[in-house]
């Protein structure tokens, strides 16, 4: 039996909150109870969280039959030839102009390119979304916090970073180190790296799950170098697709997601953590799969899906444009957020 407390009050500003779902239960790895879901009575917070949360002593048992670490899109390093060559050539452009990747393209037509791909602002999304939203430093260090099997590990340090890794799995972290990979066992406070070790931190997906999100912030704080950065990505309590499926979401992840920010909150809680610059952003990661499992779960009670037709493939590349367009022109309702926080 898993043993909980009551969370009655929101772990961002600490005012009091309202049931919003009641009597939930974990469609994914069958952990046992009923769980409710608070949102924050401060609507410019509208940050929500589990209540009541198991007790830290007890958080592994929502664990025992999880898997949480999945590929990000993958680079393409194969020269391909005609419209898919331009495409890549694009691709790489992206990356340099938006986020300062190596590239051996001319200034003009990288802009060129870059500027071309404007107007497809989902594909863009998903070229930055190949490199977790990571700016680059060129001979950087970077720790990705929650690592997982060490697939985001590989494909920055084909980039050029200088990478290390922490997770609390040890049988992804035993995957990840037969890649090669340094990877550190455990939580990322008990770790205790020395202080301004890292040049970056990337944090995906890693800081809904855990008790204490203000002490994650702060401790990646002591661990960047003075004008380090660190990449936040995390799900959207007000996103479109919570509003369109409300219990049914795929990102309330009940019980494992503690609790679920606004790019408001999140910035805020950073700023408590002493980043004196940061900015919450949306971003389009995981929207296919986001929208596409809830809207399984309302209709089926399940997150399964199943085998996309061509016709959902087609559909899919539809919804990329749509939506991309919907992030340029009207921002804010995205499934995911991108934290972008510097070290003064």
């Amino acid at each position: 039996m898993i043993r909980t407390k009551p969370q009655l009050n929101c772990p961002v500003c600490s005012t009091n909150g309202t049931t919003l779902h009641k009597g939930l239960t974990d469609f994914l790895s069958d952990v046992p109870g009923t769980w409710n879901i608070r949102s924050c009575d401060n609507k410019k917070c509208n940050t929500i969280w589990l209540d009541p949360r198991p007790i830290p002593e007890d958080v592994y048992l929502l664990y025992s039959d999880y898997h949480t670490h999945s590929d990000p899109p993958q680079l393409n390093t194969a020269k391909r030839k005609g419209w898919r060559r331009i495409l890549d050539l694009m691709n790489e452009s992206v990356l340099s102009e938006e986020l300062s990747y190596d590239s051996n393209l001319p200034k003009w037509s990288r802009v060129l390119l870059n500027t071309i791909s404007k107007l497809h602002p989902g594909w863009r999304d998903e070229k930055k979304n190949q490199v977790l939203y990571v700016p680059f430093k060129k001979g950087g260090s970077i720790l990705d916090v929650g690592c997982g099997a060490g697939n985001a590990m590989q494909i920055l340090q084909s980039k050029g970073w200088q990478v290390t890794g922490t997770d609390f799995d040890q049988g992804a972290v035993d995957n990840a180190r037969k890649k090669g990979l340094n990877v550190h066992l455990g939580d990322l406070i008990d770790i205790n790296f020395p202080s301004e070790s890292f040049d970056a931190i990337l944090c995906c997906n890693v800081i809904e799950h855990t008790h204490d999100p203000l002490g994650l912030l702060k401790e990646c704080h002591r661990l960047l170098k003075k004008g380090g950065q660190l990449t936040m990505i995390t799900n959207s309590s007000v996103s479109r697709g919570h509003k369109r499926f409300k219990s049914h979401w795929r990102g309330l992840e009940i019980p494992r997601h503690l609790q679920i920010f606004t790019p408001y909150s999140l910035e805020a809680l950073s700023k408590k953590a002493g980043f004196a610059k940061s900015q919450g952003k949306n971003c389009m990661q995981g929207i296919y799969y986001m929208w596409d499992a809830s809207e399984e779960h309302e209709k089926n009670g399940t997150f399964e899906l199943p085998t996309p037709t061509k016709w959902q493939r087609f559909k899919s590349r539809i919804k990329s444009y749509t939506s991309g367009l919907r992030l340029a022109l009207f921002p804010g309702s995205e499934e995911s957020i991108v934290l972008y926080a510097t070290k003064d």
